[in-house]
């Protein structure tokens, strides 16, 4: 859920001297070996030459089912250094430097990195929040500007975890998607669009 605009933040870090090519929240999943990942909940790829040999690795990796990208693309990122030879060169210390872990899950910093010719920024917990605490209002916490709290895959599951931070806008009475029910989109979608909703569901394994 965006509370503020966070094109801001993605600008920033693609403006010299920054130059990033791939820009995500922290997450937990998969496990690196740098002590965060790459969230795919919240993630800009940039449109060069590089990110694109970045997917043309990743895509061959990520199978349909379990359709997880977000292990690919961490995983592909990794390699990207070793493609060229290169360690990982961090930026930005003491947080990346000092640490055996070197990236903090909760740094209210931005953490960057070259994994080869590719620049990666890690942004700050404190602003693109993951772990998001318990009955923690997000109306009134200023410093927030996406909240991708983590809670069950399910949709009821989801939905109880925005209301109790206060980030469920739509009517008390929405119904959810249901894995178990069919996929009925609403009168007026036209044919190409009912094609790609069961594409999808297909790939989440709802049908």
């Amino acid at each position: 859920v965006w509370l503020q605009d966070a094109m801001v933040s993605i600008h920033a870090e693609l403006a010299p001297p920054n130059n990033a090519h791939v820009i995500a929240q922290r997450g937990s999943f998969p496990s690196t070996g740098l002590g965060a990942a790459l969230c795919c909940g919240f993630l800009y790829l940039k449109s060069d030459a590089e990110t694109v040999k970045l997917l043309e690795r990743v895509a061959p990796s990520t199978p349909p089912q379990p359709f997880d990208d977000q292990r690919a693309l961490n995983d592909g990122v990794k390699a990207h250094a070793k493609t060229y030879g290169q360690p990982i060169l961090w930026h930005t210390p003491p947080e990346t430097i000092t640490h055996k872990h070197p990236l903090t899950f909760t740094s209210p910093t931005v953490a960057r990195a070259s994994f080869g010719l590719l620049n990666v920024s890690y942004l700050p917990h404190s602003e693109f929040m993951r772990k998001c605490p318990s009955k923690a209002d997000f109306r009134r916490e200023p410093d927030v500007k996406v909240a991708h709290c983590q809670s069950g895959k399910y949709p009821q599951r989801k939905q109880s975890s925005l209301e109790s931070h206060g980030l469920w806008f739509l009517p008390s009475n929405t119904s959810t998607y249901e894995p178990s029910l069919p996929k009925v989109l609403p009168s007026g979608i036209d044919s190409s669009m009912q094609q790609l909703g069961d594409t999808l569901a297909k790939l989440a394994g709802y049908k």
